[in-house]
């Protein structure tokens, strides 16, 4: 709502010109590195049996909250405009609506860049 009172549009709730439809996705992710000889040396396994080959080890698990938001004409039932965002979702609460409105707001920049 702040963001589309920002762009001069105010909400009617008898008549609206528009909707808005929102998609909300949350992933769970992974963080990967490979391994290598410098920081990861081979092991010794018995005799004359040196091995070692290189792996994908997870070094951080987290999760990636992507944003949808649709501005559907409502006359027409046609979508007017779509944004999307992806980004990582903090785990500290006290920086999750921070990050929440920080993508609602990159959403919306890209309308004016349009």
């Amino acid at each position: 709502a702040k963001q589309l009172a920002a762009r001069g549009l105010s909400e009617d709730p008898s008549s609206p010109e528009l909707k808005i439809n929102l998609g909300i996705v949350i992933e769970n992710k992974e963080q990967t590195r490979e391994t290598n000889l410098a920081t990861d040396p081979f092991m010794y396994t018995g005799q004359r049996n040196y091995t070692w080959s290189s792996q994908e080890i997870v070094v951080n698990n987290y999760k990636e909250g992507t944003l949808t938001v649709h501005l559907v004409d409502s006359e027409t039932n046609q979508a007017a405009w779509a944004g999307v965002v992806s980004e990582i979702i903090p785990n500290k609460q006290a920086k999750k609506q921070e990050a929440i409105e920080k993508a609602v707001q990159e959403i919306f920049e890209s309308i004016d860049n349009n």
